[in-house]
């Protein structure tokens, strides 16, 4: 066998795998980042995940860390995705199921044992009681629940509870099975931050678990085992989001948003940079900023105001996203570099953003140490200041709206080697394939993927 023909064969082998296990240039739905992974639902209900993997969080089966997107393998019709520290819960077809870290019990499969794929929840459901969203937090595990009969909708959490993070009313180390939050119902939003839980419930804002820096926005620091006292001076907010060590609140109609806890690193958006400092009660932002949603990091925060993106707080490593401000900390919001409007949604970790824009299309900024980002390449010392696509190459070399390993691996791997002429393929030459020729291929790899002969 000719030594280039030798290569060309393992080459669309290679490829092969790639487009079974990755349909890349996809349309999100949803974004969750922790501190150093992110993952996004896609097409129909299917689920990337890249960034740090050291603990099999992006449950690929491997502790690998990627800057390119991987699929999550058995997950399909995914509504609901949360990224923990290092542990990653999914609802996929009514199932919760969790990967990555399993120590605290987080994982939610009755033991203590970590895995690098996906594993159900045990005990979560009933027939009547049907989970409809996952959040998780640094070591445990929680899903917003509805009574398909009364319409009651309630949290059940999981993991770690050296704190009172699960909510039941006790501090036990480990929960391992699914525990019903004490007191809770009428629940219409749910967050979870390190070791502290969330829920907004008709209007109101009540937080469980660590009291540090006076998350649980009652005017304390105390803990509490069971969801606290509303929130003080929030009536009317219909989401909240929950970081390291604050939170914030929005009402997705009329604009009003307060956070509350740290503000070491300017993360509230009121002004104040107070190192060890904190407000233990919500702060309210006014007529001067109105986000109609709002997204925590573990020391910064961004929000969405009329489809514009603006972050604030801790921006060591560019994770707000503003070129005119590369590296130091804002205590009030800056808009990110390009994304003026058309976006939908964020996501803030540790140390990086990301955004999905109104057409489904996913960026991110900040550190890429890990790959999380999303795009390489990969390693430190290479913060990104502005943001940048993460899955730009599409797999769909013809074009043709489909990804066949019998058809655009095959172009790709003759592009990709030099070779001229076009490959002879049924969808190579249909109506739907804009992208038939050599020249075509090659200009079109160059552009989007980066990838010549």
């Amino acid at each position: 066998m000719p030594r280039q023909f030798s290569s060309f064969v393992t080459f669309v082998f290679s490829l092969a795998w790639l487009f079974a296990s990755a349909a890349h240039g996809e349309t999100y739905t949803q974004i969750a980042s922790s501190f150093n992974h992110t993952c996004a639902i896609y097409g129909s209900g299917g689920l990337h995940c890249w960034g740090s993997n050291f603990s099999g969080q992006l449950g690929d089966g491997t502790t690998k860390d990627s800057a390119i997107p991987v699929v999550v393998p058995g997950l399909t019709g995914v509504t609901s995705v949360a990224a923990g520290r290092v542990h990653t819960c999914a609802l996929a077809l009514g199932v919760v199921k969790c990967w990555g870290d399993g120590s605290d019990g987080q994982l939610g499969n009755g033991t203590t044992n970590s895995s690098p794929t996906p594993v159900a929840v045990i005990g979560l459901s009933t027939f009547n009681n049907q989970p409809v969203a996952v959040v998780v937090g640094a070591d445990f595990s929680c899903a917003q629940m509805q009574n398909i009969l009364t319409g009651a909708s309630t949290v059940r959490c999981w993991g770690g509870n050296s704190i009172g993070q699960i909510g039941n009313g006790t501090t036990s180390p480990q929960v391992f099975a699914p525990a019903t939050v004490s007191g809770l119902t009428s629940v219409t939003h749910l967050a979870a931050g390190s070791y502290f839980a969330c829920a907004v419930t008709g209007g109101t804002v009540r937080c469980w678990g660590s009291g540090n820096s006076g998350v649980l926005g009652i005017g304390s620091n105390t803990n509490s085992n069971v969801p606290a006292a509303a929130a003080i001076g929030i009536t009317n907010a219909t989401m909240v989001t929950a970081g390291g060590s604050h939170v914030c609140a929005a009402n997705g109609t009329t604009g009003d948003a307060w956070c509350w806890g740290s503000q070491d690193y300017g993360q509230l958006g009121d002004g104040v940079i107070l190192r060890l400092g904190y407000s233990a009660t919500p702060v309210y932002f006014g007529l001067s900023f109105r986000p109609t949603k709002l997204f925590a990091g573990n020391v910064h925060t961004c929000g969405i105001v009329s489809g514009q993106a603006f972050c604030w707080g801790f921006n060591l490593y560019g994770q707000l996203g503003n070129i005119a401000q590369p590296i130091a900390n804002n205590a009030t919001p800056l808009p990110v570099t390009g994304l003026t409007s058309g976006v939908a949604s964020m996501a803030a970790g540790l140390r990086h953003t990301c955004a999905i824009s109104t057409t489904g299309a996913v960026s991110c900024w900040g550190d890429n140490s890990m790959g999380q980002r999303g795009s390489t390449p990969l390693g430190t010392g290479n913060p990104l200041l502005a943001p940048i696509g993460v899955v730009k190459c599409s797999l769909d070399l013809d074009g043709d709206g489909q990804v066949l390993a019998t058809t655009d691996a095959v172009l790709m791997a003759r592009a990709a080697l030099g070779y001229t002429g076009t490959a002879l393929t049924t969808n190579a030459f249909s109506a739907n394939a804009p992208r038939r020729t050599s020249t075509d291929l090659l200009i079109y790899l160059s552009a989007s993927c980066g990838i010549g002969p």
